[in-house]
């Protein structure tokens, strides 16, 4: 016997292992022995784990340092070819000097390097990959590759509020409009779904990681920043984060002049684009940059007004707010007269205005100067979507011409399907029209896109009590007041589901905390149905006291006569609110309440004067 062959002396004799090549289920054993000996199980868990590591520390050197986003990127492609070779040199660790390894035995052994390898390789690419390359309409194209539980759609991102880094909270309307600016760009890429305003702003000062808010918006990617502003000159700093594995995708920080402010947003909308491997169509960067402005105080101004407008929510009781905002956007128009987006926003406002006045001669004129903003914003920019949006809300809820404002609605839903506002408006609209189908689509749409925005998952209610699913308008009801307690309007909506459901004593409880305006509306129903006659006489006339005496009466002071029986009251109080135009026309399809007037010729002659599309 050779040295070689010799068992060393006092050692156990090694027992004789199967012959390879010789049965399958030793080849087996020999290969899972010399795999637990040598560690490789061991060696693979550790290599993932430093990787995983090394990646987040050249994520956090890459940041601190500004370096460029090659760094991350050259990291993860070392480790990925770096995994084979550890692989290998765990197997020959350890391994007895001149000890021979058989043919089968390696070939094994690189099967397992070339199936270990590819495994990291494919977890590496970009998630969205798998989405982008698989055929229109498939399952995986409207899905990204995730983890169990999470799979948002394909192509979907967030747009986080941009800090604001100048060190002014004055500057805050600054940073937040630059944000949605960005978030508007990239909305306007059909290819590309965006979380809306109100739902990526909710989580303002949230210390809660990019995954965590990707998870709870359902999108598969966070767009953050940060604003700098000195004088005219402005630095924008963008990254882009994988919302399923934390990791960043992108950066970019821009020093440059406010004039050239929209070439920058032009710029991070098309990266971010590329990035998500999206396909865009070759007309992308026109549409980016529909309908703005490169004056740097016109810019200004706007993104004042809008902060205000957005702060009054349209509500004509903060009209103080309105008119700030009005000032802006007019100071805009006169920087840049080419400024479309400054005309929806002025459009915008004075139908805000217009809304409830006392005095019909201003409505009337604030009506004629928002139809003329509206269409200006349509001669300049006539494939900017919501343009016509404003076009359409203006003849639709300032000038009640529904048949005029149809075609405005449908060409906005064209131009911009991606835009949580377009799809609400229009689900309002189409509901007010009793298009039921449409009318669901557009509102769950303006849900998915906006999830946390009260007033959206408030419509999405007002258009299921339109359509008579009272079951389900009350549970969208009761989400929208969860969100925002304090709405009275989505009160009143719960009551009026509360009525119709035959549920009179809970919208009695629910009348009385309302205020006069709408609690003695609902009140008068609410002790009609409960058999308390006197009383429901008492609220009526209270209510009509609080609306203005005679010149208040309108649709709504219809909708309890029609329930009492009183028809022919109730069709001289539609008479009139058809010869005021008031703005409680809207409710005329959609309210239950009038339900026992449809059959009536003088009602249906009424509508006849309203012009509703057939």
């Amino acid at each position: 016997m050779s040295e070689e062959s010799a068992p060393q002396q006092g050692a156990p004799a090694e027992p004789p292992r199967p012959l390879l090549g010789r049965s399958g289920q030793g080849v087996a054993d020999s290969v899972w022995d010399r795999i637990k000996r040598h560690k490789l199980v061991e060696w693979s868990l550790a290599y993932v784990a430093f990787g995983y590591a090394a990646l987040h520390a050249s994520q956090l050197l890459r940041e601190t340092l500004e370096l460029p986003t090659s760094v991350p990127r050259a990291t993860l492609l070392v480790l990925t070819l770096g995994f084979p070779i550890a692989l290998t040199l765990a197997w020959f660790h350890g391994h007895r000097a001149r000890q021979r390894v058989s043919r089968p035995e390696l070939f094994i052994l690189i099967a397992l390097l070339l199936a270990g390898g590819t495994v990291m390789w494919f977890t590496a690419r970009s998630p969205f990959r798998a989405a982008s390359e698989a055929p229109p309409g498939s399952a995986a194209s409207s899905r990204v590759t995730a983890a169990p539980g999470f799979a948002p759609p394909a192509h979907s991102i967030a747009v986080l509020p941009f800090l604001n880094m100048s060190g002014d909270p004055q500057q805050d309307y600054f940073s937040d409009g630059i944000t949605e600016e960005l978030l508007n760009s990239l909305a306007r890429l059909s290819e590309l779904q965006v979380a809306a305003r109100t739902s990526s702003f909710s989580f303002r000062g949230q210390n809660l990681s990019a995954s965590a808010i990707a998870r709870s918006l359902n999108v598969g990617a966070i767009l953050e920043g940060s604003v700098r502003r000195a004088g005219h000159r402005v630095r924008i700093t963008a990254q882009l984060v994988n919302g399923l594995t934390g990791f960043h995708m992108w950066s970019q920080t821009y020093d440059r002049d406010l004039t050239d402010i929209l070439k920058v947003q032009a710029d991070v909308a098309t990266t971010v684009a590329q990035e998500l491997e999206l396909r865009l169509a070759g007309d992308a960067q026109t549409r980016i940059q529909l309908g703005r402005t490169t004056d740097p105080e016109a810019l200004d101004a706007y993104l004042r007004g809008q902060e205000l407008l957005a702060e009054s929510n349209w509500n004509v009781s903060k009209d103080d707010l309105l008119r700030q905002a009005l000032a802006h956007f007019d100071r805009a128009i006169e920087r840049d007269p080419n400024y479309a987006l400054a005309f929806v926003g002025k459009s915008q406002t004075l139908v805000a205005l217009g809304f409830h006045f006392a005095d019909q001669s201003e409505a009337l004129a604030n009506a004629a100067r928002a139809r003329a903003a509206a269409e200006q914003a349509v001669a300049l920019a006539p494939e900017l979507g919501v343009a016509h949006l404003a076009l359409g809300g203006v003849l639709g809820l300032a000038m009640m011409d529904f048949s005029a404002a149809a075609p405005e609605y449908d060409r906005a839903l064209a131009l911009e399907p991606g835009s949580s506002e377009v799809q609400r408006a229009y689900g309002n609209f189409a509901a007010m029209l009793g298009r039921a189908e449409p009318a669901l689509r557009a509102s769950y749409r303006a849900v998915s896109l906006d999830p946390h925005n009260a007033s959206v998952h408030g419509d999405l209610g007002f258009t299921l009590l339109s359509l008579r699913q009272y079951d389900q308008a009350l549970a969208a009801l009761r989400q929208a007041e969860m969100l925002d307690p304090r709405s009275e309007w989505t009160k009143v909506q719960i009551a009026r589901v509360l009525l119709a459901q035959g549920s009179a004593e809970q919208a009695w409880q629910l009348g009385r905390s309302l205020s006069p305006s709408a609690g003695h509306q609902i009140l008068a129903l609410a002790e009609y149905q409960l058999g308390r006659r006197a009383e429901a006489a008492t609220e009526l006339a209270q209510f009509k006291a609080v609306s203005g005496g005679e010149a208040g009466v309108g649709v709504e002071y219809a909708m309890v006569l029609a329930q009492w029986g009183r028809k022919d009251e109730a069709l001289q109080a539609l008479a009139k609110a058809v010869r005021d135009r008031g703005a409680d026309l809207q409710l005329w399809r959609t309210s239950w309440e009038l339900d026992p007037l449809r059959n009536e010729p003088a009602f249906k002659a009424l509508e006849r004067q309203l012009n509703f599309p057939p």
